[in-house]
């Protein structure tokens, strides 16, 4: 498992109804890694997010989620920027309301690992979620729910335990071309 943090940038675009009826995305999440959602109702803000490679993250104090965002906010503004001057040319200059540091857990492949510790007896792991994960609850809590009662399930051997001895990665997080200082 990896910890990493992902920044998100809330926008405040000046048509707000521009973006009220846009579907969720992913902007070619295999090449860019860039996702977004419409308009908020309450505030009109615009959220776009990352889902890449991420900052690593040494802990999960308040202080140095702070720190952490704060050290990287210019450069990853930069990337954004980068982006929306392609997808959103109409937000590429706008204000940004807020941003924070979404925090990830990943496994190196990018899979979920459901399967008891090989180390420690009758302890089940159910990990790798990280913040997209809510969004598959209702299948993984039946998958979760077979392995632990013994029950047959053609997804346990995808997410049962392994290591990473192949030096495998989820490549759609790793081969970001907007990685690195952005000329704009």
């Amino acid at each position: 498992m990896r910890a990493t943090g992902q920044i998100v940038f809330h926008f405040d675009p000046e048509d707000p109804n521009m973006y009220k009826d846009i579907p969720g995305y992913l902007a070619d999440i295999e090449n860019t890694g860039f996702y977004g959602f419409p308009a908020h109702p309450s505030d009109n803000r615009v959220k776009i997010g990352h889902h890449g490679e991420g900052i690593p993250m040494e802990s999960l104090s308040n202080e140095f989620i702070m720190q952490t965002h704060n050290q990287h906010i210019a450069t990853e503004e930069k990337r954004w920027r980068k982006f929306m001057y392609t997808w959103f040319p109409n937000l590429a200059n706008r204000p940004i309301i807020d941003s924070r540091l979404c925090m990830y857990c990943d496994t190196f492949d990018g899979d979920f690992l459901i399967d008891y510790d090989p180390d420690i007896t009758n302890f089940l792991i159910a990990a790798g979620g990280s913040g997209h994960g809510w969004k598959f609850t209702p299948v993984i809590g039946n998958i979760i729910a077979d392995i632990v009662e013994g029950k047959p399930n053609e997804l346990s051997q995808k997410f049962r335990w392994r290591k990473n001895e192949d030096g495998a990665i989820e490549q759609s997080r790793f081969k970001d071309v907007y990685l690195g200082e952005p000329s704009l």
